[in-house]
């Protein structure tokens, strides 16, 4: 790779009438680089790649996720791909993802940007931050639409902890809240919270009965946040979003019931191994159902063509490895 001073140096000498042979001896460069520098096959400052890239195999789901979730963080998708053994870094990630224009314009995140704001400082010890986060699909088996996570923040050292809870009513607040100072290891002088029916009379403004001898019982005051003013709590509400975005997004999730089409895969894995290996062999009503023969499992990952994969092995999907010289057969 040619530094951007060669290069100027090297198209002068060039106007100059000079051949490339004779640049060649006086740079100490290669005449096939002096060649592709004078012609624009490369360009200066840019190291030529000498393999394929990395990222192309990955660069379809990397689409897929940003076109299903725009605002899915790179962080999270980082994550994802990490167990996919991706072999780039963070920055590397972001970088071919602004070059390669891959994450779709988010109208919103455009006003947001402009909007004015301010720095609020906290001393040590001096306020905690709470607030509902309620998150979508929730796992069928927990018999709500929604999951409710009580998030408390350290606005000064920006520390957060959070539990999950049934409902929002006031007993399973102080359950939570109860639970959630024990993992922080304690409590501040302040308490802020936003205009909660279950801490402040919504007609008044004021703190009401039930929470009043709660928040004595601790020794603390409350704060009531201004409607319509997230970056008062700012700490809080970020700390909210980081929740929803690398904690919750990437749970187990569970396939919904009777939708066999969710989980494909492992649908068509279970027939394969029953036609291939249950109903396959002449079973004794006496005699126990022996395990699955441990190079089935190896054949079916590395011999066995899938016609949705072009006749090619399970193995020769994932990126880290592509078709294993020696282990796989055409």
């Amino acid at each position: 790779m040619l530094t951007r001073r060669e290069d100027v140096d090297i198209h002068a000498l060039n106007r100059n009438g000079m051949t490339i042979s004779e640049i060649s001896r006086r740079t100490g460069r290669d005449r096939k680089t002096i060649r592709s520098y004078l012609s624009g096959q490369r360009v200066a400052g840019e190291r030529e790649r000498t393999g394929p890239n990395p990222f192309d195999a990955f660069e379809d789901y990397i689409r897929v996720r940003l076109a299903e979730d725009p605002n899915l963080w790179a962080q999270t998708l980082m994550d994802e791909l990490h167990k996919l053994d991706f072999p780039l870094s963070y920055q590397s990630l972001t970088r071919q993802i602004r070059e390669g224009k891959l994450r779709p314009p988010c109208r919103s995140c455009k006003n947001v940007l402009h909007c004015p704001n301010a720095v609020i400082g906290h001393s040590p010890g001096e306020e905690t931050q709470f607030d509902w986060l309620e998150l979508p699909n929730p796992p069928a088996g927990w018999g709500m639409r929604k999951a409710l996570l009580l998030v408390e923040s350290l606005p000064h050292s920006g520390k957060w902890r959070a539990v999950l809870a049934s409902s929002m009513e006031q007993l399973h607040l102080f359950e939570a809240m109860i639970a959630v100072l024990g993992l922080l290891g304690g409590t501040t002088k302040i308490w802020r919270f936003d205009q909660m029916s279950t801490v402040y009379k919504v007609s008044t403004g004021d703190v009401n009965t039930v929470f009043a001898g709660f928040a004595k019982h601790y020794g603390v005051q409350d704060a009531l946040c201004p409607p319509r003013s997230g970056h008062r709590k700012g700490v809080v509400e970020k700390n909210n979003h980081t929740a929803a975005q690398r904690w919750w997004r990437t749970r187990h999730k569970l396939t919904r019931p009777y939708r066999p089409q969710t989980n494909g895969k492992g649908e068509r894995y279970h027939r394969t191994m029953a036609t291939e290996w249950i109903y396959s062999v002449a079973w004794s009503l006496n005699a126990p159902v022996t395990p699955c023969p441990a190079g089935l499992d190896r054949y079916h990952n590395y011999h066995r063509a899938h016609s949705a994969l072009g006749g090619y092995p399970p193995i020769s999907r994932c990126p880290q490895t592509g078709l294993m010289q020696g282990e796989v057969t055409g």
